[in-house]
């Protein structure tokens, strides 16, 4: 405009040039023109920058969710396989119960047929009773025991699966999380510590002891649910022979069933004479000889206040034939214990006549007689009526039988005038029906085939922690390696290369050496094209070892990324070897594909590219990955 102005219409003179070359109105504007492209260039490298930490900070996002998620399904591996174990104690815990109540019926069938003389025969009728309810628990034991066998094996093969198969769905897991929920990435790899979860199988017996612990757990709810306000005392006989019986069959239930079936030992008060054909009753309770045997109980039976005779009181008959048998089995001899007594006690007065040499009684008459039932000490001796234990009851014609021991009478042991008579009444001992003794009873509990164990056994058994495995080994740990596309800075790349005064860049190219995208841009590109996580899955609480695997306690946490060292590498290769040969070959059992062992190999399953060098960038983000 002003060059315009100054020769419009003529030649400008050199006067005119002077003049236009002096003017400087606008000169600022040309460095303010650069320097705002400048400004808005570092705006949009800035910005730039911004979305390629933004991508790279999704990637690592990715790799976290990958790690944990996979270290999720490896903590609910274990709690379903702590499940299945748990599972498999509650059936084998049924077997228990059914085993502990048909001995304990057996128990009471003989306990009832040792009580039957104090019933009157009714114990023997109960005792029956409880040996057929025995025998029908037996038939439902062995029918539920083919049942359940096959299902514990099915149990234990499913553990097997599940602790192979965990560490694929695992890896399937973390793919897809990274994959559909992280879109900076496109895919991820997590690597699991081993193969398979690091459990093996366990003993048989370890299964029993947790059923048995259900079993009891269950018993004292049922006790305090159903009966509140009885004390514990009521349960002490039932509680302590059913503790017994189960203490006696664990080992040949659970154990490795060789030999005969154990015999369990139980001590009762049994009551002295038995009957003929008692023994038979215990073996065969619906048999003639037991049905005699009950009768002639309840034929012996005295009445319940004087203790005669009721009916049949013949020498022959029971009454009087179980009373001499009395006679004999109860007598008080040094090392034998009898608890108590039973006798029939008799004030009699007597006619005594004296021949010259000593008092003989002419006749008798029994005034009251009366039972004396139960009593701790013995009818005769230093407490009782006379030291003398008659054994001899008479002569079978006589009218009633001698008695067992007399009240001493004073003058029985002066001398007197030849013919004198006195009358004396005494109390005497006529008959002693039965006496109370401890006896320990051997029961054979079950047979061969009622062993849960046995050499074929291990196909039923629960799984445990293997041997080698500590919480924190690299077993436990699961590093994620998610890929993504090179982040870059998009649009803005085209004005950061106006920031670029230098003039490296040709065109539309990025030249190698320079400062901003070297620095700055291309450092972002390399760190967030991978991103590494790791995380664990561990048992939370304060339990023994030995409860790991019988507790749904297992949690999983994320970890700082840190490689395996080389001492941990040795140390997993040794408890690879030392692992049970089961162990080592379920994994061929399933058929399923080999895992990768690197990070490379993981990375070109996936199909990437430009996987060389992997383990010096997972070296690298070693140190900068942090949680």
């Amino acid at each position: 405009m002003i060059k315009s102005k100054l020769c419009m219409g003529h030649r400008c003179s050199f006067k005119h040039l002077q003049l236009f070359k002096s003017d400087q109105q606008g000169a600022v504007m040309l460095p303010g023109i650069f320097m705002a492209m400048f400004l808005v260039a570092m705006m949009y490298m800035v910005a730039g920058i911004g979305r390629t930490l933004l991508e790279t900070e999704g990637m690592q996002d990715a790799a976290d969710a990958s790690a944990y998620s996979a270290a999720i399904i490896h903590a609910r591996g274990m709690n379903l396989i702590v499940f299945i174990n748990l599972l498999m104690a509650a059936l084998v815990a049924i077997l228990i119960v059914l085993r502990l109540t048909q001995t304990l019926l057996v128990i009471a069938s003989v306990a009832l047929f040792l009580t039957a003389w104090f019933t009157g025969g009714a114990g023997a009728v109960l005792g029956a009773q409880a040996s057929n309810a025995a025998v029908q628990v037996e038939n439902i034991y062995s029918r539920t025991k083919k049942a359940i066998f096959p299902i514990l094996k099915g149990l234990h093969k499913t553990q097997e699966a599940v602790s192979v198969v965990i560490p694929w769905v695992a890896m399937g897991d973390g793919m897809a999380e990274a994959a559909i929920y992280h879109p900076p990435a496109s895919g991820a790899i997590a690597l699991p510590g081993s193969k398979s979860l690091p459990i093996e199988p366990d003993k048989f017996p370890v299964l029993c002891e947790h059923a048995s612990e259900i079993v009891a757990d269950l018993a004292m709810v049922g006790f305090s649910f159903l009966l509140p306000g009885v004390p514990d005392s009521v349960f002490g006989v039932v509680s302590d022979a059913a503790g017994e019986a189960g203490k006696a069959t664990s080992k040949f239930l659970c154990g490795d069933g060789k030999g005969a079936p154990p015999s369990y030992a139980k001590k009762f008060k049994e009551q002295m004479p038995r009957a003929n054909g008692m023994k038979e009753c215990e073996k065969k309770p619906n048999s003639s000889q037991c049905k005699l045997a009950e009768r002639e109980l309840d034929r012996a039976r005295p009445r319940r206040t004087s203790g005669v005779c009721r009916k049949n009181c013949t020498f022959k008959e029971p009454y009087e034939r179980m009373a001499r048998r009395a006679r004999h089995v109860c007598e008080p001899t040094p090392g034998r214990i009898l608890l108590s007594f039973t006798w029939q006690e008799s004030r009699v007065r007597g006619e005594f006549v004296f021949d010259g040499k000593k008092w003989n009684e002419e006749s008798r008459q029994i005034l009251s007689q009366r039972l004396r039932p139960e009593l701790t000490g013995p009818p005769c001796g230093a407490f009782g009526l006379g030291d003398e234990w008659n054994l001899d009851s008479g002569s079978r014609s006589l009218e009633s039988p001698l008695a067992l021991c007399s009240e001493p009478i004073p003058f029985l042991a002066k001398k007197s005038a030849l013919g004198a008579r006195r009358s004396h009444s005494y109390r005497e001992v006529t008959r002693i029906f039965s006496c109370v003794q401890e006896v320990t009873r051997d029961f054979k509990l079950g047979s061969k085939s009622d062993a849960l164990g046995g050499k074929k056994s291990s196909p039923r058994s629960p799984f445990k922690m293997e041997k080698n495995v500590h919480l924190g080994n690299d077993v436990f740990q699961i590093r994620a390696l998610a890929f993504g596309s090179k982040p870059g800075a998009g649009e803005a790349l085209e004005f950061v290369k106006l920031a670029d005064h230098q003039g490296r860049h040709k065109g539309s190219r990025m030249g190698a050496n320079s400062n901003i995208e070297g620095r700055f841009v291309g450092l972002a590109n390399q760190i967030g094209r991978f991103s590494v996580a790791q995380a664990e899955y561990y048992f939370q609480g304060t339990m023994p070892r030995s409860e790991w695997m019988w507790n749904m306690n297992w949690v999983a946490r994320l970890k700082r990324f840190r490689l395996p060292s080389v001492e941990e590498i040795k140390k997993e290769k040794v408890r690879r070897k030392k692992s049970s040969s089961r162990t080592r070959t379920k994994i061929s059992k399933f058929k399923v594909k080999k895992q990768p062992r690197t990070a490379a190999e993981a990375c070109k399953k996936r199909g990437q590219k430009k996987c060389s060098g992997m383990k010096e960038k997972l070296r690298l983000l070693d140190g900068l990955v942090i949680h």
